[in-house]
């Protein structure tokens, strides 16, 4: 994170620099500077975001409104017919402008505040197995993610040596009171060996087992 900080600072210094080199009212200035504003988001975050690219917003929109007031220009200027009245080309444009807004609001807003937000399986799992009183055996080596987001003392099935180091030889031992974090294919060898077993919980790939009275 520092080292990013420092690049943006960097950049930013260089912008500056460069923006009060000339006549501060020279597009190049302008332009050198905001290049610096464009490049703090990309720097200061670990990844890319949607919201980084706001930045971009004002010279793309700069670009539009006088590509379309240009075009209008030169429509007028070359086609046979005036088929706008000069009065009303301010409303024309205001409403024009804020359908696309409209429009870029709509599509924008979910991907900068997104009303879902994805969940990895080995956090979802994690999460809901704490949220039973028995003793916690993991069965798969995310003990760190599944003791944090639990926030249960959770021992992993691979500790426990050769005589209950798998899910087959724990559920074949006299262990009782107790629930077991485990991938989805896994219970396949509790079916095969004829072990009775209860699935509390579920998701996308693991699953939470205990003995089945």
């Amino acid at each position: 994170m520092k080292k990013h900080i420092l690049l943006f600072v960097l950049v930013l210094l260089f912008g500056f620099l460069f923006f009060f080199r000339l006549d501060w009212n020279t597009l190049a200035s302008w332009d050198e500077g905001w290049y610096a504003v464009l490049l703090g988001p990309f720097l200061l975050s670990e990844k890319t975001e949607i919201w980084h690219l706001i930045p971009v917003y004002p010279a793309l929109s700069l670009i539009i409104a006088v590509g379309s007031y240009e075009g209008m220009q030169f429509a007028r200027r070359h086609l046979p017919i005036n088929f706008i009245s000069k009065k009303i080309d301010n409303p024309l444009f205001i409403l024009f402008f804020t359908l696309i807004f409209i429009v870029q609001i709509k599509v924008l807003f979910p991907e900068v505040f997104p009303s879902s937000y994805y969940i990895p399986d080995q956090v979802d799992i994690s999460k809901r197995a704490g949220k039973y009183s028995q003793t916690i055996y993991l069965d798969d080596d995310f003990l760190p993610i599944a003791s944090f987001y639990s926030g249960k003392n959770i021992i992993q099935l691979s500790s426990l040596g050769v005589e209950k180091g798998t899910m087959l030889k724990f559920f074949q031992s006299d262990e009782k009171n107790f629930i077991m974090i485990t991938r989805n294919w896994a219970v396949n060898s509790l079916d095969k060996a004829g072990i009775p077993y209860k699935i509390l919980v579920k998701d996308n790939s693991f699953s939470i087992v205990t003995r089945s009275n």
